[in-house]
């Protein structure tokens, strides 16, 4: 386990405790500090220290966090503060941030959400130019949004702003700008749903 998903877990249950939650809420408590739900969605959320994050996101050396957030709310249409909320920059990696309970309740439609943001993100961050499907899939499951059919689902979404590359066992998603412009609509309504 890497030390910053040991310190991700550290600052969960620390939040947890300082709260002094009841017992009985506990897991659901832990859940919304390590997701990052007990974060007043109304302030934007402050990145990673420099000292979390690899500086090679985005290829470049001398490339630092804000730098990376203000690449993906320029290539997605977005505020920077929308995008340190939607996304952690930590260990030279693009993680999605956004709560379960932000996306679409129906599993399919919040599954093409994560699809659009997370791939949209990496990308736009310079994390790589083409994002992996099982990357794609862990992360609506890791949301507890994956839809059987994620396969189907994906295929579907096929030239309408993304091409599916690859064989089944390594596909790819590549986003065009039609893509990213649809990534940038969901977070903005997502936005705008927290206030």
């Amino acid at each position: 386990m890497s030390e910053a998903m040991v310190k991700r877990i550290s600052d969960a249950v620390a939040a947890v405790e300082e709260a002094s939650v009841p017992k009985d809420l506990r897991a659901s408590a832990f859940n919304a500090a390590f997701w990052g739900d007990a974060v007043d969605a109304a302030k934007p959320v402050t990145p990673r220290s420099a000292a979390t994050a690899k500086p090679s996101v985005g290829g470049d050396g001398d490339a630092n966090p804000a730098e990376n957030y203000a690449q993906i709310a320029e290539r997605l249409g977005v505020t920077e503060e929308q995008a340190q909320f939607a996304f952690e920059l930590i260990d030279g990696d693009v993680r999605l941030r956004i709560p379960p309970s932000l996306f679409n309740p129906t599993r399919k439609d919040a599954e093409i959400e994560i699809i659009y943001l997370l791939a949209a993100a990496r990308q736009a961050a310079g994390v790589e130019s083409a994002t992996s499907a099982r990357l794609l899939k862990a992360a609506c499951d890791g949301r507890d949004k994956e839809d059987t059919n994620f396969g189907k689902i994906l295929t579907g979404l096929h030239g309408q702003g993304l091409t599916i590359g690859g064989p089944s066992q390594t596909r790819t998603v590549t986003l065009n700008a039609g893509g990213f412009e649809r990534a940038g609509k969901i977070l903005g309504q997502i936005a705008q749903a927290v206030g």
